[in-house]
């Protein structure tokens, strides 16, 4: 009785375990929308299943690629924005003196037009 028991409990941990690998394959397959915290969420639901098959460390490994990639990414995007931001503030200032130095010569260019005329 002891042996069908411990059979039993496998079979309901394999069958866990199948579950929650199929649920990945749904929350991440082409079409679906996953943010990180979805992703984090499979990761800690995954761990909670006790001693895993290694296809599940496999998939746990994969998925916290998958979060490293994505803050890699996450990361770039955060710099290249504050880039932009800088470039388009130092030619806002390029433009403006830009401006300035064009009124200062017509301003020049006006004096010497009216101390002409006079």
């Amino acid at each position: 009785m002891g042996e069908m028991c411990k059979l039993c409990m496998f079979c309901i941990q394999a069958q866990k375990q199948l579950d929650w690998l199929s649920s990945i394959q749904h929350q991440l397959s082409p079409g679906t929308a996953a943010t990180l915290q979805d992703v984090r969420r499979l990761i800690e639901s995954g761990l909670l299943l006790g001693k895993l098959h290694p296809s599940c460390e496999q998939a746990v490994s994969e998925l916290r690629k998958l979060i490293s990639t994505c803050q890699h990414y996450e990361m770039k995007v955060a710099r290249l924005l504050s880039n932009k931001l800088v470039f388009i503030s130092v030619f806002v200032v390029f433009i403006l003196l830009l401006l300035f130095c064009f009124s200062v010569v017509a301003n020049y260019y006006l004096a010497i037009c009216y101390c002409s005329v006079l």
